[in-house]
């Protein structure tokens, strides 16, 4: 088995945003692997469809040894 390093992209627009985004990332490390890294939460307009509700978004780095079939 080898490690494999994934790069995920993630975002929020709806209800408690952080909240939403510490809960995401407790279960990506549940199910995926290691995090290790998370970058700066940064605001941003929603792009291809109409909402009042911005998106906070991020990404981060984990390591894992799941294998892709």
């Amino acid at each position: 088995m080898i490690d494999i390093e994934l790069v995920i992209a993630f975002g929020s627009n709806l209800g408690n945003k952080e909240n939403n985004i510490q809960k995401a990332i407790s279960e990506i490390e549940k199910r995926i692997g290691k995090i290790q890294k998370v970058s700066s939460l940064l605001s941003s307009e929603p792009s291809g469809f109409e909402s009042s509700n911005e998106f906070l978004n991020g990404c981060l780095i984990a390591k894992t040894t799941l294998s892709v079939t």
